[in-house]
């Protein structure tokens, strides 16, 4: 479509760029266009054709990181918080799994988000589980291991948590809005569901992956203390400890245990 030797073609990949912007105005249409070879009308057709599957592509991405978000904004205007998402920060990456790392921040604090605003807790908490994909993998410690162990060896053993798990703060309402979209499959009303909770109170969403199914889970102070402490790296008694919290029955601290190796929560440092 354009001349390819020397400064032309820099002339042209510049033009073609600022075309293809989101928020490109006609002047830079016509700039791309007049650089072109061939049918003035065909080029129209082909660069407008372009411009509109990158705005579809990226509202796509979008939706795939955020389903429960788009499920509460609704699919017809879900598109507009898309265009506005992209003509704020438009994308930068050459990997588009990373597109919509500012989409929580977006709907928090930009005026253009003022409805969805309550949504924004619900997108941070969408993005630690698309994160979740991509997160570094280790052997889990699993019950094999512990029987080859003494009660003191278990104890002393330095544990970590597994690099993919993730422990965020966020509104219940946040938490009750994710839990229902994916327990129902999108028939919920997630923006009821967001407008019926009065609960300010923040709770600890622990953001984890069975083998190949991202998980959350809402977890108490005493466990989410014992995940801080195995975040940074402590010894298996010591993360018990913390479970152990005020619980009155050392068989609670078992069920902890016991689902901290059946969720693959553990890794064994060293």
């Amino acid at each position: 479509m354009a001349d390819t030797d020397g400064d032309a073609w820099w002339a042209w990949q510049h033009a073609l760029s600022a075309a293809l912007s989101p928020d490109a105005g006609d002047r830079a249409v016509r700039a791309v266009l007049s650089l072109a070879h061939g049918e003035p009308d065909l080029n129209a057709r082909r660069l407008a054709r372009w411009r509109g599957g990158r705005a579809v592509l990226h509202e796509e991405v979008l939706a795939h990181a955020y389903p429960a978000v788009r499920h509460a904004i609704g699919l017809v205007a879900f598109p507009a918080l898309a265009r506005a998402y992209t003509l704020r920060h438009p994308s930068r990456d050459g990997d588009l799994g990373r597109f919509g790392c500012r989409l929580p921040a977006f709907l928090a604090h930009d005026a253009a988000t003022r409805p969805w605003r309550a949504l924004s807790a619900v997108a941070r908490l969408e993005w630690a589980v698309h994160r979740l994909h991509r997160a570094a993998d280790a052997p889990p410690l699993d019950a094999g291991d512990v029987a080859l162990l003494c009660a003191e060896s278990l104890g002393c053993l330095m544990v970590r948590l597994h690099p993919s798990c993730r422990l965020l703060m966020v509104p219940r309402a946040a938490l009750a809005c994710w839990h229902a979209f994916h327990a129902d499959r999108g028939l919920v009303d997630t923006s009821a569901v967001m407008a019926s909770s009065h609960d300010g109170a923040n709770s600890a969403a622990l953001v984890y992956r069975q083998r190949y199914r991202m998980a959350v889970r809402e977890v108490d102070a005493a466990e989410r203390e014992a995940l801080a402490r195995l975040r940074r790296g402590c010894t298996m008694a010591s993360a018990l400890q913390a479970a152990a919290g005020d619980r009155e029955e050392p068989s609670d601290v078992g069920g902890i245990f016991a689902r901290w190796l059946g969720d693959g929560l553990l890794v064994v440092e060293g």
